[in-house]
């Protein structure tokens, strides 16, 4: 038996460019609040597509965000790995969840990601902010939904397996 061919996924790495643009994107003040759009969509797409979006591939995708951003080499790659794996070990449960439940994990999720990209920053000598740095979790969790839903438009659109 042969596996299933993969269809179409250039779109997911397609989608990446304008979250990772949306990363790096001036907001002046509300830059303490911006989603974590990168998390969001690697997270989706681990969820939908387990078997095709591995912890290899959110590396190299965490590794692009450090080279974007300017930021430490591993200081997005490494969170983003972790989140990988743990969204790897819990995909079939998550899918079954709603939007709100699922935003909810993502909250904890993107709070544990900025925990440990605030753990690297102070490795290299960056001062402590305070829980300011926990603002994206929750902007990243009110958004989850709006990305669930216009990533699963797109999959069935473009017939992504």
């Amino acid at each position: 038996m042969q596996p299933a061919k993969a269809n179409n996924l250039w779109l997911p790495a397609l989608m990446l460019v304008p979250a990772l643009l949306l990363s790096v994107w001036p907001m002046g003040n509300f830059a303490n609040y911006r989603p974590e759009w990168v998390l969001l969509l690697s997270a989706y797409w681990v969820l939908a597509l387990p078997q095709r979006i591995g912890l290899g591939v959110l590396c190299c995708v965490g590794l692009l965000q450090d080279v974007i951003e300017g930021s430490l080499l591993g200081h997005h790659a490494l969170p983003l790995v972790l989140i990988g794996y743990i969204c790897l070990l819990s995909y079939q449960r998550l899918r079954n969840y709603a939007a709100w439940q699922q935003a909810g994990w993502l909250f904890v999720l993107v709070g544990v990601q900025q925990v440990i990209g605030n753990w690297v920053n102070s490795l290299s000598g960056h001062e402590y902010s305070g829980f300011g740095f926990l603002w994206p979790a929750l902007t990243s969790a009110l958004v989850w939904p709006l990305v669930l839903r216009s990533q699963q438009v797109l999959r069935r659109r473009f017939k992504i397996t």
